[in-house]
């Protein structure tokens, strides 16, 4: 029997993983928790052939954008830079 995450079941289930979940896997991908970083934006893009969501966040003067797959919470891509 395969073992799947908290991610792969709410994708079964919904269609599409919450927007926390994404912003999870994006602090995951970073290196952060959820205590390292404030939450600028999280939006569902669903216009394209894939939905995403577009997380920003920000922590130690540097802000992240990360692009996350809405049915399977892969990163799609991501960037940061620093603040001025």
């Amino acid at each position: 029997m395969q073992k799947i995450d908290e991610l792969q079941l709410e994708s079964v289930i919904g269609g599409l993983i919450s927007s926390e979940a994404a912003f999870q896997k994006a602090l995951t991908h970073a290196g952060l928790n959820r205590y390292q970083a404030t939450a600028e934006k999280s939006v569902l893009d669903t216009d394209g052939k894939t939905p995403k969501y577009n997380i920003v966040f920000v922590t130690g003067g540097v802000s992240y954008e990360y692009f996350i797959n809405a049915e399977t919470g892969q990163v799609m891509g991501f960037s940061s830079k620093r603040l001025k």
